[in-house]
């Protein structure tokens, strides 16, 4: 009789099997766009060195030959690729998990299985922070072979430069975190973008407007390799702050985005709640798919 029992009885999970799960699902939803966005930034790195390479040994080596522009050029790809390389591929599948939870409608489902919204909001910040540490990674080989070939220095300050750069991408997604959670239908997703887009975009704009209209050289661009240097030389004279403020922003931003991930997987379980959020319906300029069509 009691064989009889256990025979159909399932085991339960264990809360660190459960967690991986979820993070497999969440990286099996987001791992195109991750791997678009890494190859989307690794062709840059590769079209740069290709020019670099031009201008060295190639066919624009006559044109630049003793000129200043190689420099300028070597300066372009130290300081700016390899920061943009490594804040473009953590971005990859940044969010984009959350568009086919409620198009699949997957979150109610969910509140039927052994599961709780701490262990969601864990396994979608494990594949994150996976996703953020190798694109990390990748920009420090591409600065250390960078600074080898072109006789560059590379040092600790060069990674806690990238690390600046990563801490202000990893600030953009909390805020994109923040308006993602608040999003119940598909439209609301896109309205989400829009809004941690606009946050960023409007304030910057007028600042540079206000500094066009108000300098009488702001026509008047620098060299590249000037602004580079200048940008430089100001981190180098802040490090002794921005190095601490940069760890506070990166274990803030993941603890508090982590936080509205959970905050949100707990409230979608309140059906009032959520019926009361679909029926806000905000402005789209783009055809979307209905709520609960698997995509």
């Amino acid at each position: 009789m009691n064989e009889q029992k256990t025979i159909g009885a399932a085991k339960p999970r264990s809360a660190g099997a459960a967690v991986k799960a979820l993070a497999w699902r969440e990286w099996r939803l987001v791992r195109k766009d991750y791997f678009s966005g890494m190859c989307i930034f690794i062709v840059l790195t590769v079209l740069f060195w290709l020019i670099r390479l031009s201008m060295s040994v190639g066919n624009l080596a006559p044109v630049f030959e003793g000129s200043e522009m190689l420099g300028e050029f070597n300066a372009i790809i130290y300081y700016a690729s390899i920061s943009l390389v490594g804040c473009g591929a953590a971005a990859g599948g940044m969010n984009t998990a959350a568009l086919p939870d409620i198009q699949a409608n997957w979150l109610p489902y969910s509140f039927a299985l052994p599961i709780t919204p701490r262990m969601r909001a864990t396994g979608i910040y494990i594949v994150k922070i996976v996703r953020m540490l190798t694109g990390f990674l990748f920009a420090i080989l591409n600065a250390f072979v960078t600074a080898k070939i072109t006789g560059m220095q590379f040092s600790a300050h060069t990674v806690w430069f990238m690390a600046a750069f990563s801490a202000v991408f990893l600030l953009y997604d909390t805020l994109m975190t923040f308006f993602v959670t608040k999003a119940r239908t598909a439209k609301g997703i896109e309205w989400a973008t829009f809004k941690s887009m606009a946050v960023v975009v409007v304030p910057v704009t007028i600042i540079s407007l206000y500094n066009y209209i108000t300098d009488p050289k702001a026509d008047d661009v620098a060299p590249i390799d000037e602004s580079i240097e200048k940008a430089r030389m100001l981190f180098l004279a802040h490090e002794s702050v921005i190095r601490p403020v940069t760890v506070l922003v990166l274990i803030g931003s993941l603890l508090l985005g982590w936080y509205l991930t959970m905050r949100h997987n707990r409230m979608y379980g309140d059906v009032n709640e959520r019926e009361k959020a679909q029926k806000k319906q905000p402005f789209t300029l783009f055809k979307t798919k209905k709520d609960g069509e698997a995509s």
